[in-house]
């Protein structure tokens, strides 16, 4: 379980490994030794995910760790239409991965770690990685369930006393958003192209950017994904399976 393996190492004997791992992490020392000592006092929650840590690699960003979790769900389990079967044919049999962006820490704290990780990297990367993951959204932990509700909250229709806009801005592109009577951004935030595809779509909470937001060309076509917290780029996403089961436009 990742609380007993967080459990098993001091911060002093985990922070040259930080230092050695992420020698220009965007946060300070003592924020990543805060999170630690945080994490090492939640109580951990029953959870059928594991911990996934691969090494992925590519021209454009090099080197990163991707960390993400798997409950033995297949992907054919998740994505039940034929055009996601024609899509996804390549990997239909194999198991589905699950972003743990915004996840509880307890929940993180209650998994176990994949054989294949464990094999892969030693015991202090693990951790190490592990707290890479929960600081990338990371205030505090309530703040980060905050933000959740607050999302959840505008995706159902549940906000109230927001003000809708509207308005044509330079080069044809239309925007719309929701903002709140103080006149910060919160709720769908939308721009349009000039032939009325939607160019780049996403919510935003108390005036910053949050979770997935998606990029379509002027085609109408899915182009990336970015993840944000506060406003900040945490994670890129170049090709499908697309988040939040985001489509390419079509004209009907």
């Amino acid at each position: 379980m990742v609380k007993d393996l967080v459990a098993k190492y001091t911060w002093e004997e985990l922070e040259p490994v930080l230092s050695q791992l992420y020698p220009m992490s965007k946060r300070s020392i003592a924020e990543y030794k805060e999170a630690y000592q945080k994490f090492a006092d939640t109580v951990p929650t029953k959870t059928s995910m594991r911990i996934v840590i691969e090494e992925s690699d590519n021209s454009t960003f090099g080197k990163w760790h991707e960390v993400y979790g798997k409950n033995g769900t297949l992907v054919k389990e998740v994505f039940q239409t034929e055009l996601a079967r024609q899509h996804l044919e390549d990997r239909w049999e194999s198991e589905q991965g699950y972003a743990l962006s915004y996840t509880d820490w307890a929940e993180i704290a209650g998994m176990t770690i994949d054989p294949d990780t464990l094999l892969a990297y030693t015991e202090k990367d693990i951790v190490v990685q592990v707290l890479m993951l929960i600081t990338e959204q990371w205030h505090s932990n309530e703040q980060s369930l905050q933000v959740l509700k607050e999302m959840e909250a505008i995706a159902e229709g549940r906000q109230q006393n927001l003000v809708t806009k509207e308005m044509l801005g330079k080069g044809g592109f239309r925007q719309k958003w929701s903002e709140k009577e103080n006149g910060e951004f919160h709720g769908l935030y939308t721009v349009y192209w000039a032939n009325d595809f939607i160019q780049q779509q996403g919510i935003m909470i108390d005036g910053n950017k949050e979770g997935v937001w998606t990029y379509w060309n002027e085609s109408g076509k899915i182009e990336r994904q970015t993840r944000y917290w506060c406003d900040r780029e945490i994670e890129l996403k170049s090709e499908s399976p697309w988040r939040d089961n985001a489509k390419d436009q079509n004209r009907t």
